[in-house]
């Protein structure tokens, strides 16, 4: 692991402030230069990359909008992702992700590397925009 710099500690620590949210690279940006006006864009997005490579961050991808990340955990980490606004909520439940990695592995010859499972969906306030219950 590289050593750990002072921007990619603060970096880590606006992701962990800004945790229920699953701030995007620009949101984490902006949060970093409140404190520190002289950090630049390329900074924040080389240090993501960084936290990333190391497994310190996860990327959550978003099909409407931009990635967002979180921190790495030990626990397995779903997450619902309404296709229309963006918003990204984190939901508990037991996927089996060994039966899965096995059954991906033996049928269809694919490797598993992660252990988030995303799904993509509607949430309430698009649904209800969009003519849902």
């Amino acid at each position: 692991m590289r050593n750990y710099s002072k921007q990619r500690e603060e970096i880590i620590g606006d992701l962990i402030a800004l945790s229920s949210e699953y701030p995007t690279a620009e949101e984490i940006y902006l949060s970093v230069k409140k404190r520190d006006s002289s950090i630049s864009k390329t900074t924040v997005y080389r240090n993501i990359t960084m936290l990333l490579e190391e497994d310190v961050i996860m990327r959550i991808p978003n099909v409407n909008g931009a990635d967002r990340y979180t921190l790495v955990t030990e626990d397995n980490r779903n997450f619902m992702i309404c296709s229309s606004c963006g918003k990204v909520v984190e939901f508990n439940h037991d996927f089996n992700i060994k039966g899965l990695k096995k059954t991906l592995n033996q049928k269809y010859k694919f490797e598993l590397l992660s252990k988030s499972i995303s799904v993509l969906g509607l949430c309430d306030e698009c649904s209800k925009e969009n003519g849902g219950k």
